[in-house]
């Protein structure tokens, strides 16, 4: 049975677009379906499917991917669009294929495109509005937007990075009703497409006091290197350049009134003058315990990129005697126009965003490594070393987000 035409000029809710579109995905995989298996020598494949009805391979292997889905929304994000599938249809009619059955595509095709138009008139607001849907493709298709907004933003600023990586490290400390933070931080890959590209790496401290803002036992923290040296020197004591996979990154450090920013210095342009930055500090007594006995306080981290990335990954390790009771969630939040959230603030509930994206779960460093950034565990095998810490005793939480959007805060909160 067909779907109720659509009329291009209504306003469709978000309940009558669902419908119309599960009803339209059906007819189009069950009306091309008898059709295409009306071919002499059916089943054919995507080349001979090609070569018999004047299509591009390519687009012949997308139309038989789709047909064969399951849930009609999903045929209809993966269709080719109107245009191609009539290409697909004056083939149909040259190899004098039935012409009733030919005719109930034909209308399925008038239909689609009267859906398309019923939105804006771009397949793209289509896929847009369906993708809440899905069954299978959502995740595919929100990487592939997410790709072409890196692309363009990487074009725009002139800048953008590889892997960009935030492992936040919560071990008791010497005072038992704290704890201290080990924070590894890698920005890996970092490339240039023009001159004013800018990138600043997110960390701004407080003039003479070697650190930002944070959760400490009273006063400022106090940021220091693995070594145990205050890093006021525009983090070069922070460095790892070691465990780095290419070229060191250049930092320029700037005081601007209280504050000491550091964003990247100069580079060559393209590929070829990719550069790497990986650091390691260390805060003694950053955060209050928590845990039976400590603080009933949720525990979160998190990251916003700041720059154009293809990957973005959040750690937190916490040893086994300070977690809190409760499960781990990822948040996602805007910070447009409100700016960071306050983890897990109700008041900020309707800026969450849902992303497909779910927490990995692991203890000590089993299965961290990272692709883009070879030499992560040894980095991390290092610090634990220098502090005396034994990873086995650590649970571990990841977030990790392929081409993670600009203005979206990513969050791990622990306890709640």
């Amino acid at each position: 049975m067909s779907p109720e035409p659509v009329d291009a000029r209504q306003e469709l809710s978000a309940e009558e677009l669902r419908r119309q579109a599960e009803r339209l995905g059906a007819w189009l995989a069950s009306s091309f379906t008898e059709l295409v298996a009306l071919m002499p020598g059916a089943p054919l494949g995507p080349r001979h499917l090609a070569d018999r009805l004047g299509l591009t391979v390519g687009t012949a292997s997308r139309f038989l991917r789709a047909i064969e889905q399951e849930a009609p929304i999903d045929v209809l994000q993966a269709i080719p669009g109107p245009a191609p599938l009539r290409d697909l249809l004056a083939g149909a009619r040259q190899e004098g294929l039935h012409e009733v059955q030919r005719g109930v595509a034909e209308t399925a095709v008038l239909e689609f495109e009267r859906l398309i138009r019923s939105l804006g008139g771009s397949r793209s607001t289509l896929s847009s509005a369906l993708a809440e849907w899905q069954v299978e493709g959502r995740e595919r298709f929100v990487n592939r937007r997410r790709q072409a907004a890196f692309q363009a933003l990487a074009e725009l600023r002139g800048v953008s990075m590889g892997t960009m990586v935030a492992c936040y490290v919560f071990q008791p400390s010497e005072d038992p009703s704290l704890m201290d933070l080990l924070l590894l931080q890698g920005f890996l890959g970092l490339v240039r497409s023009r001159p004013g590209g800018r990138v600043s790496f997110g960390m701004r401290r407080q003039a003479g006091a070697g650190a930002g803002a944070g959760a400490g036992s009273g006063g400022a923290p106090v940021f220091r290197n693995l070594a145990g040296e205050r890093v006021v020197d525009g983090l070069n004591a922070a460095r790892l350049d070691g465990f780095s996979s290419g070229r060191h990154a250049p930092i320029v450090t700037a005081q601007v009134g209280d504050e000491v920013q550091h964003s990247l210095g100069s580079t060559g342009i393209g590929a070829g003058s990719a550069v790497d930055l990986v650091l390691a500090e260390v805060v003694r007594a950053a955060a209050r315990r928590r845990g039976e006995g400590y603080l009933d306080e949720p525990l979160s981290v998190f990251q916003v990129p700041v720059t154009p990335v293809r990957r973005l990954c959040v750690d937190l390790l916490v040893r086994e005697d300070a977690l809190p009771a409760g499960i781990a969630e990822r948040l996602v939040y805007t910070t447009i126009p409100s700016g960071p959230a306050v983890v897990g603030d109700p008041s900020r509930a309707h800026e969450l965003e849902e992303i497909p994206e779910s927490l990995q779960v692991g203890q000590g460093f089993t299965g961290m490594q990272l692709e883009g950034f070879p030499r992560y565990v040894p980095a991390l095998e290092h610090a634990f070393a220098s502090q005396g810490w034994a990873p086995g005793r650590f649970r571990r939480w990841r977030l990790s987000v392929p081409f993670a959007p600009l203005g979206s805060q990513f969050s791990i909160l622990l306890g709640r």
